[in-house]
């Protein structure tokens, strides 16, 4: 079957073009995107199609002005609206001139689509393309929901990015222009070695093609397997990462990972995968990062731990919650130390204030207070955040580690390190809303009543 029935059959059966679309072809002048233009404006009756093209003259090539005039004078002979845009040199980076073309020209196309209300771009990738991108894919990364190809159509700014000529192949494509006698221009820098991409066409895929002629249509029938593999995936572990209870936090994010427990282990796994795919957090950590992760979450006798991912993030479990967050290089903050005499009120930079009297101040509903006995020499208490080492007096033997308080009581790492401690300059007194010390509660002889109170 010759190569437009082809595509004609291909389009219908589908449905990946419907009639009164309102297309923009994305043309390059090269000979791909001068057949696609052919082929639409053939099918173009039928389906009663809306055509305009839209080019990006880039700058790099000398030849770039008379492929510009020759693109202009087709379109205005072929009643084509032709929308155009100049990609000036004085524009152009010294490094990542491709990925910086690529992000101008797709740019240009998303403002196009909009302005002229289309529904969609079309471009000219085909099957060769295609295999080209899974070989890259798989040499630059192998993870699985990296290794999708080119899809024939995704969502693109306001409307759609269609693929009609995925199916066919880059020698069935020039054919078609041969026979056709279609003009189209070459790129002298697509036979250049420098770039991966060069090199696995011209080194690579022709030995595939050579082991079997079938390797193109393999690579776009992966492509599509894998995309409703991954998104049956998706559907299904969707589920379970709503039930994480996903919360934004300071430079990243915080998440219960109890569900996880119920899972098959690879199952926890990828459901840990789409988590960190779903947050704006990248680089995403590896297949064996992520294994590090779950082996820290789900190990019931660490119920707190901390683990480093590479240079950039770090993941910390408290208890059911764990966080993963941007590593941030600041300065060590010199130690607060705050001095409360009786009769005083003390405004910590929390917004909270703690305060010593003889007689209680007028209380107000979130107020917390307790009466403490203090000698003279215990005077001025020191307010400070936890220490190393700190402990609080049951009775004049016995000590409790303020640690081993915390620890029993499952107060996270991070809420530990924020804690406010009362002492004098011997020992812990009071910790708010977690413990106080025995020793000091008790009525002793040549101690003076005092209440402790924090406001918020």
């Amino acid at each position: 079957m010759a190569l437009y029935q082809r595509f004609r059959q291909h389009i219908l059966t589908t449905g990946l073009i419907v009639p009164q679309a309102k297309l923009l072809i994305a043309v390059s002048t090269g000979v791909d995107s001068m057949v696609l233009l052919e082929l639409l404006q053939r099918i173009a009756p039928e389906l009663r199609l809306h055509l305009g093209v839209v080019y990006v003259d880039h700058q790099l090539r000398a030849e770039s002005a008379v492929e510009t005039t020759y693109l202009n004078n087709y379109c205005d002979q072929h009643r084509l609206p032709f929308f155009v845009k100049t990609w000036p040199q004085d524009q152009h980076p010294q490094t990542g001139t491709e990925a910086a073309a690529r992000q101008f020209r797709y740019a240009f196309f998303k403002t196009t689509l909009a302005q002229q209300q289309a529904d969609a771009i079309v471009t000219a990738h085909h099957g060769d393309d295609q295999l080209e991108t899974v070989l890259m894919k798989l040499a630059r990364s192998g993870d699985l929901a990296e290794m999708r190809g080119i899809l024939a159509k995704q969502q693109f700014g306001t409307g759609w990015l269609l693929r009609p000529l995925l199916p066919f192949t880059k020698a069935e494509i020039r054919q078609y222009a041969q026979q056709h006698s279609i003009q189209y221009f070459e790129d002298a820098t697509n036979s250049s070695l420098a770039m991966t991409r060069n090199r696995i066409r011209h080194l690579i895929v022709p030995q595939l093609k050579q082991e079997n002629p079938q390797v193109v249509s393999h690579a776009d029938q992966f492509t599509q397997d894998l995309t409703e593999l991954l998104d049956v995936t998706q559907r299904q572990l969707q589920p379970v990462v709503t039930a994480m209870n996903v919360t934004a936090i300071a430079n990243g994010y915080q998440a219960e990972w109890q569900p996880l427990a119920a899972l098959a282990p690879i199952l926890q796994r990828l459901t840990l995968e789409q988590l960190f795919r779903q947050s704006d957090l990248r680089p995403l950590p590896t297949t064996s990062q992520q294994q590090e992760i779950l082996h820290l979450l789900l190990n019931p006798a660490k119920p707190q731990g901390t683990l480093t991912i590479g240079a950039h993030f770090v993941v910390r479990k408290q208890y059911q919650t764990f966080e993963w967050v941007r590593t941030m290089t600041r300065p060590q903050p010199e130690p607060q130390r705050f001095s409360l005499q009786p009769g005083q009120w003390v405004g910590l930079p929390d917004g909270r204030q703690i305060g010593l009297f003889q007689q209680a101040p007028v209380p107000q509903a979130d107020d917390q207070q307790v009466t403490v006995y203090l000698a003279a020499d215990d005077l001025p208490l020191q307010i400070t955040h936890r220490q190393t080492g700190d402990r609080l007096k049951m009775d004049a033997q016995h000590e409790q580690k303020l640690k081993k308080i915390l620890i029993d009581r499952k107060i996270p790492n991070g809420k530990r390190q924020a804690l406010w401690v009362v002492r004098t300059s011997q020992t812990v007194i009071w910790v708010p809303e977690i413990a106080v010390a025995r020793l000091f509660i008790r009525p002793q002889s040549g101690k003076i009543p005092y209440i402790l109170l924090d406001r918020r």
